[in-house]
């Protein structure tokens, strides 16, 4: 008996039926839609866990499980090719999840919001955009590093290889995505995704092509014992015009779903339609972005899930099979997302803490609090950056970039480091200046006035 595959419940509960001992048992005993911590376990879980249970006891307890959660399932308008239709469950810890994710992550962005400064805004919009770009390249294969993509994408470098453009290229599909909040998904939208993602990567005549029967089968993801392979191809303009519909529609009183479920939703359907050849895991991740920014939740635009994800896979990949094996219940991807979002948010608060904390020691350097103050933020980060760096050599476009300032705001910041306060070198490289972190930048700091 596999481990992931659950037994199938009509045929066993057929059995159980069948059988008076057996029914007697089975309602004698009281099972939870969930374990005693609030987990919403799956066959699998109960398979590993066993110990001493014999078979036919396993089989029971999933059997109750599956019983109590069939009253209470929450039917989504959409479905696979077999017209079976996708359901979850409002377990209690999804609620408080998402009670977290509306508090924090919603409404109007303003100095008062509890997770982010909003001095910090544009460079954190920078940040993020960034990192989804490089992580969610890196899901689908690319090797670059991220120092380099990141100079890439500042310094606004020309792509040379493979890597290069893919990266760019999902640099660009978020910005797309920003941009294009308020319209509808449509399968040119979708299209559209494609062609930015795999520019200068395929040929053309190939770019925005749903696949088709003649591709043959492919898997979406899985391991050696359990896949999950892609619908067949003759169903993808049904199954994109059905995706299509369940991100337009707005949801009435007596059908609401919540946005965050509804995003995420549209990152596994999108994933297990599988419209495209390559890069199809890139597009569910950008539509979930898209989805949520499009509903207030501006603080998804802070965060990378592909670099969670990419940190540790199989809290994506199990969640995934486990709605495939059982019966079409989303209630395991939608926590197992709930999970990447909650950590996401934490690495970003992480990250936000430990760059206040190293220009808090920067500002050690200098000596006196007063000079510390005569630089705005983006310049002590620049410095921060450039007392580990000797040598490292800045432009006006990749600060500007890095900051998300208009070119004067980031030409008079480096100016003002270099002409009035003598902290970087400057000097010309064709027509334009470059600035350098000199290696005594230390000692210039600790004689600033």
């Amino acid at each position: 008996m596999s481990s992931i595959i659950p037994p199938d419940y009509n045929k066993e509960i057929f059995n159980i039926f069948d059988k008076y001992d057996l029914l007697k048992n089975f309602f004698s005993v009281s099972e939870n839609i969930t374990d005693e911590n609030g987990f919403y376990i799956h066959w699998n879980d109960i398979y590993l866990s066993a110990n001493n249970i014999d078979e036919k006891e396993m089989i029971q307890k999933w059997l109750r499980l599956k019983f109590k959660r069939s009253q209470i399932y929450r039917e989504f308008p959409i479905y696979h090719f077999e017209k079976k239709s996708f359901k979850y469950i409002l377990t209690p810890k999804i609620e408080k999840k998402l009670y977290f994710l509306d508090f924090h992550t919603s409404g109007n962005l303003s100095s008062q919001q509890p997770i982010l400064e909003f001095h910090l805004k544009n460079s954190y919009l920078t940040h993020a955009l960034v990192d989804e770009a490089i992580y969610s390249s890196t899901l689908e294969g690319c090797s670059i590093t991220r120092e380099d993509a990141k100079k890439l994408i500042h310094a606004e470098l020309e792509p040379k290889t493979k890597d290069e453009n893919l990266v760019l290229n999902h640099y660009e599909a978020m910005l797309y995505i920003k941009e294009n909040i308020e319209s509808p998904l449509s399968k040119e939208f979708l299209k559209d995704l494609h062609k930015i993602l795999l520019k200068n990567i395929i040929s053309d005549d190939k770019l925005g092509k749903f696949r088709v029967e003649e591709d043959g089968s492919f898997i979406v993801m899985g391991n050696d014992e359990d896949i999950f392979i892609a619908p067949d191809a003759k169903n993808i303009e049904e199954q994109i015009s059905l995706l299509c519909s369940f991100a337009n529609k707005i949801c009435e009183t007596n059908s609401f779903i919540h946005p965050i479920i509804k995003a995420i939703m549209l990152l596994f359907f999108s994933s297990h339609i599988h419209p495209f050849v390559e890069l199809n895991g890139s597009i569910s991740r950008a539509l979930f972005f898209w989805y949520l920014l499009k509903n207030g939740y501006w603080l998804s635009e802070f965060i990378s899930i592909s670099k969670i994800i990419q940190q540790n896979p199989v809290n994506y990949t199990l969640p995934f099979l486990y709605t495939q094996t059982d019966d079409n219940d989303a209630t395991y991807f939608i926590e197992g997302i709930l999970d990447i979002l909650l950590e996401s948010i934490e690495d970003l608060q992480y990250h936000f803490q430990t760059e206040l904390k190293d220009i808090e020691i920067f500002k050690t350097l200098f000596s006196s609090k007063d000079n510390a103050e005569k630089l705005n933020f983006r310049q002590h980060k620049i410095l921060s950056h450039a007392v580990k760096n000797p040598g490292y050599i800045y432009t006006i476009t990749e600060y500007k970039n890095l900051n998300g300032v208009v070119y004067d705001t980031a030409r008079k910041d480096l100016l003002e480091l270099s002409d009035k306060f003598k902290l970087l070198l400057k000097t010309k490289s064709a027509k334009s200046f470059i600035f350098i972190s000199p290696s005594d930048l230390k000692k210039r700091l600790s004689k600033f006035s």
